[in-house]
């Protein structure tokens, strides 16, 4: 049907030639050959990215075990639900965000376009233009498919978007035109070949399109370490269960008990963590200029190693000036040196990059011509060269695949239509603010004031939310191996579990939760650990999780075997003392900063002090203390907590784990 517009009028006889073009039916039976032309294929659906965040490993066990203590009639032991829906959510909405902005993406092709059909001119919808149609076409109008120039009068065009060149090019009879392009000046015809899903315009939309989500470095580590954490926890828990099962306990209490020690050995709160430290850190970064759209691309900026530029629009600016280059320590100058890939002449490029500093090495390479097949040689010639001009959008795209495949973590920084392949292929892409809008829809992150003086920045809170995430997931995982130490001693043999899923959810609160959220935020080192992620969270959660369960189990068993106290009273004291001991935990989390930094020191002092009040306002509140079904504690359960404090005090001491820096050794008197 034809769409609202002008009625059908003659054609110039000086752009179309006379008696050209298809008849209305030819055209209509050809369009009905293609088919139904759906839309071009975007993201994922939304039933996808719900099933795809709904249904996981940790979703699974802690929505059984939330089925199974709701069914047990014990609500105020659900509070760990909180974290599932909350992980859950946030994972949902980072993808539907993605899929929001896939999905406005700007078609490449025009929504009309000026026809030949029986004689006459017409006004069709771009997607009922079929192989074979005369296209007329004048300055402002846009190549909505491929074709081959039937009828040229000065004929210029703008191909920049496509292929990065920055002067008007003269399109001739006969030659070869691409969806995507502009006219400029002049004016001509040219009859399709390649319409629709099938021109080139479209291909590079499509990719644009694509769906991709890629996992950062650290939360490639985080995913490896809680692989680990199901392991263990499902051979302990299978263990637990069965020993339950053995013991023939009341449903009630049976459900309580599993969800108390196998939740315990989740942790759900850290990946939670990681997500919002994310999001803290793009709130900051949007102030000074940077807007995140993938927000782990923060992250993945501080592991960078190669960058690839852009020249039309990202170093052409005007406003660049390049003062010197200065190369992290153990790199030499001449590694950091290498900043650009353009569509543009090689003299240009090479003479645009000596102006901003790149050293073009033995020269420009010179489009596909000098680009090798194989990947290995092309990421070789990538290593030895610079400068890259004369390149296709497919040619930019295979530089960045080969530099990945060889190892490197790629950055690609670009504006026009032309970056968008490479960009996608990246390891992290980046546009211009005044880029096109199809650059800045598939970017993780958007310079908005076209400024590189953001990147150092972005850099540094990278390095923050390593540094500090890795540390915060001992806190984590410490807690996972105090429940696995409880069933493995404690839990095994009584088939019980000293706390209730309520009060493992109070003290992880006050040692895991906020504290945890507090680390992630604070000032980090300038760079993150070097060591093995898993070895160093391994090295501290280990021990310190085993004092934590020692404490705990022996505490309990006083009040409850040796004193004879109630079940309430004797999981009062419990709690007490894992709250007490994680607090302490908080003071060894980063030992060496602590005897090092004063201001750090007091900060961590200082929220210790009220995570405490905040622990005993708890004790204070009737209420709560109903809630949690926890009891006052009396002056010999006192005296219990701080026995089963100061042991562990001293062999955290014992096994280098403390607060306090070592005294110097006094030296040896001199010999008489």
């Amino acid at each position: 049907m034809r769409p609202p517009g002008p009625m059908p009028t003659q054609p110039d006889p000086s752009i179309a030639p006379a008696g050209s073009g298809l008849t209305e039916a030819e055209a209509r039976r050809r369009l009905d050959a293609l088919g139904e032309r759906g839309e071009l294929p975007t993201s994922r659906s939304y039933t996808s990215i719900v099933r795809a965040n709904t249904l996981t490993l940790f979703n699974l066990i802690l929505g059984s075990f939330l089925v199974l203590i709701l069914l047990a009639g014990r609500p105020a032991d659900a509070l760990f639900a909180a974290v599932l829906v909350a992980n859950t959510a946030i994972g949902i909405l980072q993808e539907v965000r993605a899929k929001r902005t896939l999905d406005r993406l700007a078609l490449l092709v025009a929504p009309y376009a000026r026809v030949v059909r029986d004689g006459a001119s017409h006004e069709v919808a771009a997607a009922d233009v079929v192989p074979g149609d005369l296209v007329m076409v004048q300055p402002g109008d846009q190549i909505v498919a491929d074709g081959t120039v039937a009828r040229s009068v000065g004929l210029m065009l703008d191909e920049s978007p496509l292929t990065g060149e920055s002067h008007a090019v003269e399109r001739r009879e006969g030659e070869v035109l691409l969806s995507g392009s502009f006219v400029v000046e002049g004016a001509g015809s040219y009859v399709v070949e390649a319409a629709g899903e099938a021109s080139y315009a479209a291909s590079l939309t499509g990719i644009a399109r694509e769906y991709r989500f890629r996992r950062s470095p650290l939360e490639l580590q985080i995913n490896r370490l809680l692989q680990i954490l199901v392991v263990g926890m499902v051979v302990l828990g299978g263990a637990f269960a069965w020993v339950l099962v053995r013991h023939d306990l009341p449903f009630r209490e049976a459900a309580a008990t599993a969800t108390a020690g196998i939740v315990t050995l989740v942790p759900e709160g850290l990946v939670l963590l990681t997500s919002l430290t994310f999001a803290v850190a793009a709130m900051r970064l949007a102030r000074r200029g940077m807007l995140v759209q993938a927000l782990n691309s923060v992250e993945v900026l501080a592991n960078v190693d190669t960058v690839c530029l852009d020249k039309t629009g990202t170093l052409t600016d005007g406003r660049l000036v390049l003062e010197r280059t200065v190369a992290a320590t153990g790199r030499e100058r001449a590694d950091v040196e290498r900043l650009l890939l353009s569509g543009d002449s090689p003299a240009t490029v090479a003479a645009v990059a000596d102006r901003a500093g790149i050293p073009a090495g033995p020269g420009p390479v010179a489009g596909s011509q000098e680009l090798p097949d194989d990947p290995a040689a092309l990421a070789a010639l990538a290593e030895e060269r610079t400068v890259f001009g004369r390149l296709t959008p497919e040619d930019k795209r295979r530089l960045v695949e080969a530099l990945t495949a060889s190892g490197r973590s790629v950055a690609m920084i670009g504006d026009g239509v032309n970056d968008v392949p490479a960009m996608k292929s990246s390891r992290l892409a980046i546009a211009f603010g005044a880029g096109s809008q199809l650059a800045k829809s598939v970017a993780d992150a958007v310079l908005v004031t076209d400024e590189f003086a953001v990147l150092p920045g972005a850099v540094a809170q990278g390095r923050r939310i390593i540094a500090n995430v890795q540390r915060v997931a001992r806190l984590f995982v410490t807690k996972s191996v105090f429940a696995a130490g409880v069933i493995a001693t404690f839990g095994l043999v009584t088939a019980s579990f000293p706390l209730l899923p309520r009060h493992l959810s109070l003290a992880a609160t006050f040692t895991v939760g906020v504290p945890g959220f507090i680390f992630a935020l604070l000032p980090g080192e300038a760079r993150p650990e070097e060591e093995s992620f898993l070895r160093r969270v391994g090295l501290f959660a280990s021990p310190a999780g085993a004092v934590m369960a020692g404490a705990v189990v022996l505490a309990f068993l006083t009040d409850r075997e040796l004193r004879g106290r109630s079940e309430v009273d004797a999981r009062t004291v419990a709690v007490t003392v894992m709250v007490a001991v994680g607090l302490y935990v908080l003071l060894v989390l980063d030992r060496e900063r602590m005897q090092t930094s004063r201001a750090y020191a007091v900060t961590v002092a200082v929220m210790v002090e009220v995570l405490a009040l905040g622990y005993l306002a708890v004790l204070a509140s009737p209420s709560l203390r109903g809630f949690f079904a926890l009891s006052t504690p009396g002056f010999v359960d006192w005296l219990v907590v701080a026995a089963a404090v100061a042991l562990s005090v001293q062999v955290f001491t014992r096994i280098g784990m403390s607060p306090i820096p070592p005294r110097p050794e006094s030296e040896e008197p001199p010999a008489t």
